[in-house]
């Protein structure tokens, strides 16, 4: 594992976080505004959830790095 991988899980980290705030914030964002339609509630909302799932995305790529630190535990445990 090297220090690619680690910055790539720190960027997965940071842009999957923002993402998916950005995304809650979406989903907030109708309640705030005064004189929104059906239409414009729906885009929100649904952008919302699209950026949601994106984050989710993009915070499951770091699973693989995260297995092969704990394979290389038990690996490393073994003579």
């Amino acid at each position: 594992i090297g220090l690619l991988d680690y910055l790539g899980y720190i960027f997965n980290l940071i842009s999957g976080l923002i993402i998916l705030l950005s995304g809650l914030i979406l989903l907030i964002l109708p309640g705030q505004i005064k004189g929104i339609n059906f239409l414009q509630l729906l885009s929100i909302i649904g952008l919302g959830f699209f950026f949601i799932v994106v984050a989710l995305f993009v915070l499951y790529q770091n699973f693989s790095l995260k297995s092969a630190q704990l394979i290389s535990r038990v690996i490393q445990k073994k003579p």
